[in-house]
């Protein structure tokens, strides 16, 4: 391995992880892809955690069939790229190109495949149809009247022997071959979820994550009036079209709120850092010194420090709420979080800033 530890951030929906991102890049021996590369083979339906419970917390011959089927589904999508030479690629290919970013992702992949696999054989399988398509369904009966063995399926039977070491050397790989030099901390973006802290810090053995929160009433204003510093397709973050966090509804967003909060509450894991956006930018010092703790960080590595998060810059992200038109709103997401966000301490920490 060419890293010591893999490190995962996230978020509560645009919270603003990225300002770990920015100060870790910082740090001449932490690895950071671009903000943009989500990790999504752990968290996405169809990935590794759903197969880690279909072999090994609830196993049955039906969901170990299904897990595996799904995963082979979603790991071509992630990794196809348009690759005119290819037409199997050619046509899974939907944007994600993880074989550009990890070269040699679908070949490790499909040996990691073939090792969970303990047999696979042809047979009648009716539960593939519940997935399938009406256009897949209805091409599948008109061949089968042709060909009987149409109606038949490769059917994946797995023990589940030993999966969790295999899913580790899996993911541990394949983020090992993004790197071309050696680094003490791997990054990666939306790889864990935040609300299977326990689980997903259980099955990853070499891995810590940061979660980054922030406060509801510039959480909800950032989103209603566009966050003007990203770019591309989140350059203009209008609720009406992208509705991030639920955040053209303001009930919806409140509800939203209470569920992603709620279950911060009472978390707490020697592997889980828990941020506060606002503090972040507002008392520097004292949090920088915790992430460096919390990762090991030495300050003879911090070679760029403040050029990509300068809290003198950022201060300005801090409060936006206040100039906001919709004060009713802002009462109104005070009101209904109180028993989930410090509000008073948030004024405290303005005020002392």
């Amino acid at each position: 391995m060419k890293y010591d530890l893999h490190v995962d951030l996230s978020g509560l929906g645009n919270s603003g992880k990225g300002i770990i991102s920015d100060y870790l890049m910082e740090f001449n021996n932490v690895y950071v892809p671009r903000k943009d590369l989500e990790f999504n083979l752990l968290r996405a339906p169809g990935g590794l955690m759903d197969m880690h419970y279909s072999l090994v917390e609830s196993w049955t011959p039906i969901r170990s069939d299904d897990a595996i089927t799904r995963f082979i589904k979603l790991a071509h999508r992630l990794g196809s790229r348009v690759n005119f030479q290819s037409p199997k690629e050619l046509f899974n290919a939907a944007g994600y190109r993880y074989e550009d970013f990890y070269p040699g992702f679908l070949k490790l992949t499909d040996e990691f495949i073939k090792d969970i696999i303990t047999f696979s054989y042809k047979g009648l399988w009716p539960y593939r149809d519940y997935h399938s398509s009406t256009i897949d369904l209805l091409v599948k009966r008109i061949y089968s009247k042709l060909n009987k063995n149409a109606i038949l399926e490769n059917i994946y039977f797995s023990e589940g022997l030993n999966f969790n070491e295999k899913l580790n050397n899996y993911v541990y790989e394949v983020l090992n071959l993004a790197l071309k030099e050696e680094y003490q901390i791997y990054v990666t973006h939306n790889a864990f979820e935040p609300f299977e802290i326990d689980r997903y810090l259980k099955i990853m053995e070499k891995s810590k994550l940061i979660i980054v929160k922030r406060d509801p009433r510039d959480l909800y204003t950032n989103i209603s009036i566009g966050n003007r510093a990203k770019s591309g397709f989140y350059k203009q973050m209008k609720p009406t079209f992208y509705n991030l966090s639920a955040a053209s509804n303001l009930n919806d967003f409140i509800l939203y709120q209470k569920k992603m909060l709620g279950y911060l509450k009472n978390i707490s894991n020697s592997n889980l850092l828990i941020v506060n956006f606002n503090d972040f930018i507002c008392d520097y010092d004292l949090v920088s010194k915790k992430v460096n703790d919390f990762l090991e960080l030495k300050a003879e590595n911090h070679v760029s420090k403040h050029k990509y998060f300068n809290p003198k810059m950022s201060i300005e992200n801090v409060g936006i709420y206040k100039n906001f038109k919709d004060i009713n709103s802002i009462q109104l997401i005070e009101k209904e979080l109180s028993n989930y966000w410090d509000f008073d301490g948030e004024t405290s920490s303005l005020m002392h800033e």
